[in-house]
């Protein structure tokens, strides 16, 4: 009897201790995961604010950080922000703890005070961060900024820590007390067993007559009946409890914004939810029961990640993973284990994060940007002083020698110093803010103006456009037709190339649904080779003899700062190059 009893409390204390392992285990795993979400959206916060102020900071610089007028927050306008993560509170200049100015006039709140030419970024209440930086002459430029989406992140992150660890607690509770009454269960019916026993033997010796032997063993009996029935209640309990947990899993599993498959030990497929096959793009159904690796033929990346989890028993995650049409996923291998410790399959949980990591890109590329432009304004102001100074000189030369009017090396002279100062105006341009000034514009006119731009530098070229004549887009029409020329003079180049004096080149402008207005320029060329494409709008990289390599990225930063974007896309009519610019 006791070798019994302790066998039994031996399993249920192992039993329960696996249990609630596993239950920490998938809490921390999920706990892990909220905070890492949570760090990434506060640096994502940090970066933005520091660009923001920089920003800011550039601007008021060209006035000597004195009082704005009534324009003041455009500086850190929302518009400036394409994450949409802040929003403009105050900015404010300080000599000491004396208030120079602020606008609106509140008092900006305490925040760190950097060292003279250096930064900071601080949090001085919850959603709030302040950007500051001491001057050369000792005043202190702030800019002040709330965070409402990433206060609202953090309240529910918090709100679902609290949830997960009190629904776990709540769940160990359960389990605790019924292995307590199934051990308590066990052992009066084993004392029961036992005092039967007893009586028995006592019966064999005389001691106890057969009557109350058969009382006793009906007393037995009815209790045993007692504790089967109590037995079958709470397998039924458990019962019901098991089948809410399936249903609300199964009810979670198919409203999760995210895709899972769910392989077993063999490494074949055991569930898969209808988000998973979307955001995969395969070619062919999945079906239930075939290999990870016949499953993700088309994705090897991802058809290694069930095996590789298991194999190292441990969280397996991978970024930018290529998916369907063009989406780019975050793919995550959990392995699975029973209660033994024996490796029961893993689940892959695919996130599309293609918004995600679009932003991040695009936060890296305004923060290399804002580098960029400090250091190109001062190099461009020492070019163009050089370049200002030769000019000169080869002027006054030509004035005092008139014999050298023709001379081919200084005609040479001439047009090197005139593409520098090309290079320095465009690397200027690509760096600095553009401050746009948006009026309606028709975009038939402008289409053919910048045709026509193209028929006068390129004679015999067939420049052709198709728009709308009520057809009209809300920007700036200086910076678009710059944007507009540089791409059709690429188009021209590329298609008087490949067939010299006559080549072609269509502009064509419609309405895209709920999307703007969109222009393409396509040309007859012989398009873009497949090993240039990767970086086609990085600066300073070019195929063409003399070119800056900085047309595309202008023309790309123009139609940024509108709100749209510029993207190399499949031409409809003309078996070149084709770039489609959206507005919105």
């Amino acid at each position: 009897m006791t070798a019994s009893t302790s066998e039994a409390r031996r399993l249920l204390i192992w039993g329960l201790l696996g249990t609630c392992s596993l239950m920490v285990i998938l809490v921390t795993w999920s706990l892990y995961g909220l905070i890492g979400e949570m760090r990434g959206q506060e640096k994502e916060v940090l970066s933005r604010v520091r660009a923001l102020g920089e920003a800011s900071r550039q601007e008021l610089a060209m006035r000597d950080f004195q009082q704005p007028g009534g324009g003041a927050m455009a500086l850190l306008s929302p518009s400036r922000d394409a994450l949409g993560l802040l929003l403009p509170k105050q900015v404010a200049v300080r000599f000491g703890k004396r208030l120079l100015w602020a606008v609106p006039q509140l008092a900006p709140p305490e925040a760190d005070i950097p060292e003279k030419g250096l930064s900071t970024v601080s949090r001085t209440a919850p959603g709030q961060w302040v950007y500051a930086v001491t001057l050369e002459d000792g005043r202190t430029f702030m800019a002040v900024f709330d965070g409402p989406s990433y206060a609202r992140a953090a309240a529910r992150i918090k709100t679902a820590v609290a949830f997960e660890v009190a629904a776990a607690l709540a769940l160990i509770l359960f389990w605790g007390l019924l292995a307590w009454r199934l051990y308590a269960s066990y052992q009066a019916m084993m004392t029961t067993m036992g005092q039967a026993n007893g009586l028995f033997a006592r019966t064999q010796k005389g001691e106890i007559a057969p009557q109350d032997m058969v009382a006793m063993f009906q007393q037995t009996v009815s209790e045993l009946r007692q504790r089967t029935l109590e037995l079958e209640r709470l397998h039924q309990v458990e019962r019901r409890r098991a089948q809410d947990v399936e249903a609300m899993v199964k009810a979670l599993c198919e409203n999760l914004d995210a895709g899972y498959l769910r392989f077993d030990a063999e490494g074949r497929l055991a569930k898969a939810n209808a988000d998973g096959r979307r955001l995969l793009g395969l070619p062919t159904v999945p079906l239930l029961g075939e290999s990870a690796e016949r499953t993700f033929a088309p994705l090897p990346e991802i058809g290694a990640l069930p095996g590789e989890a298991v194999k190292s028993r441990s969280v397996v995650i991978r970024d930018e993973v290529p998916g369907a049409e063009g989406r780019l996923l975050q793919v995550t291998a959990i392995p699975i284990f029973s209660q033994t410790n024996s490796p029961q399959g893993a689940l892959l949980v695919l996130r599309d994060m293609t918004s995600y990591y679009k932003m991040a890109r695009d936060l890296r590329e305004t923060e290399a940007l804002s580098r960029l432009g400090e250091v190109a304004a001062g190099v461009a102001h020492e070019v163009r002083n050089g370049l200002n100074v030769l000019m000169l000189q080869l002027k006054l030369l030509r004035e005092d020698h008139a014999e050298l009017a023709e001379e081919s090396r200084l005609k040479l002279v001439e047009q090197e110093i005139a593409q520098l100062a090309k290079v320095a105006s465009d690397l200027l341009f690509y760096a600095r803010p553009l401050k746009l000034e948006k009026e309606p514009v028709k975009m038939a006119a402008l289409l053919e103006t910048v045709a026509d731009a193209l028929r006068g530098l390129f004679p015999g070229l067939k420049a052709t456009v198709e728009a709308d004549a009520g057809l009209s887009a809300d920007c700036d029409p200086e910076a678009l037709s710059r944007a507009l020329l540089n791409i059709a003079q690429n188009a021209a180049e590329a298609a008087s190339q490949a067939h010299p004096g006559e080549g072609r080149v269509r502009l064509c402008a419609g309405m895209q649904e709920e999307k703007g207005v969109f222009v393409v320029v396509e040309d007859d060329g012989a398009g873009i080779p497949q090993n240039v494409r990767s970086n086609l709008f990085a600066p300073f990289v070019t195929e063409k003899p003399g070119g800056t390599g900085l047309g595309l990225p202008i023309a790309r930063k123009i139609a940024r700062e509108h709100g749209g974007d510029l993207c190399l896309c499949a031409g409809e009519t003309l078996p070149g190059a084709a770039f489609k610019l959206t507005l919105p």
